[in-house]
C-alpha cells in the first residue's frame, strides 16, 4: 500500500538545451512516500533558477506509475548553469510534507542567428587614416534576442569618397554575440560615410 507523498526524487535530469526548445531529458520526477514508493496523482511543480522564463506545463500530476514527465518545458534566455526546482506541497491531497529537489545544472544555448544589429555606432567624427573610434560593434541574435557566438560578420563602408583601407573586415562574434571592429581605417576624408554589416 502506497502512503502519502513525503519527498521528491528526480529520475531523469534535464540536459543542455537550445533556447526556445523543449528541455532535453525530458525531466522526469517522482513523488515518493516514506518507503521510497512512487505515489500517483500528486501535483509536482517546476521552477527555474536562472535569468530566463520557464514556459510550458510547470505543474504535472504524477501518473499511475507515480511519475511526472515534464516534456514541454522551455527557457527563453541563453545562460550557463540553470537548475530546476521540483516541489510538492503539504497543502495538496495525499502530500504529507513539503519537499524540494533541485536538478543538476545544465546550459541553455542560443539558437541560429536570425538578425543583426549595430550594438555600438562609430563616433560621428573620425580621423582619416586612424582606427575608427566607437569602436563599431555589431551583434548577431537569435529569434529570442539571445546573442549568438561564432558568427562571422563582414563590414563595408559606403556613402563617402573612399572605402575601408585597413583593418579586419571579417570578425567572429564573441560569447555575447558581439563582433567588435577595433582596427578599421578609412584614408579618404569625406562626409556621409556609413558602415554596413552583413
Amino acid at each position: 500500500l502506497v502512503g502519502d507523498a513525503q519527498s521528491v526524487s528526480i529520475t531523469t535530469q534535464p540536459g543542455d538545451t537550445q533556447a526556445g526548445e523543449n528541455l532535453t531529458g525530458p525531466p522526469i520526477v517522482e513523488a515518493q512516500d516514506g518507503n521510497g514508493e512512487a505515489v500517483p496523482n500528486i501535483d509536482i511543480s517546476a521552477a527555474a533558477n536562472g535569468s530566463g522564463t520557464l514556459a510550458g506545463n510547470t505543474t504535472i500530476i504524477s501518473n499511475s506509475t507515480g511519475q511526472a514527465v515534464f516534456d514541454d518545458l522551455q527557457l527563453d534566455t541563453a545562460e550557463d548553469g540553470y537548475t530546476i526546482n521540483f516541489t510538492i506541497s503539504a497543502g495538496d491531497t495525499n502530500v504529507l510534507t513539503n519537499d524540494l529537489a533541485e536538478s543538476a545544472s545544465f546550459d541553455v544555448t542560443a539558437g541560429n542567428a536570425t538578425s543583426l544589429e549595430v550594438a555600438t555606432e562609430p563616433n560621428s567624427t573620425q580621423s582619416a587614416g586612424e582606427d575608427l573610434t566607437g569602436p563599431p560593434t555589431a551583434q548577431a541574435t537569435d529569434a529570442l534576442g539571445n546573442g549568438v557566438p561564432n558568427v562571422v560578420i563582414n563590414v563595408t563602408a559606403t556613402g563617402g569618397a573612399g572605402s575601408i583601407t585597413d583593418g579586419d573586415r571579417n570578425v567572429s562574434t564573441n560569447a555575447s554575440g558581439n563582433a567588435t571592429f577595433g582596427d578599421l581605417e578609412i584614408e579618404d576624408a569625406d562626409t556621409g560615410y556609413v558602415l554596413n554589416f552583413s
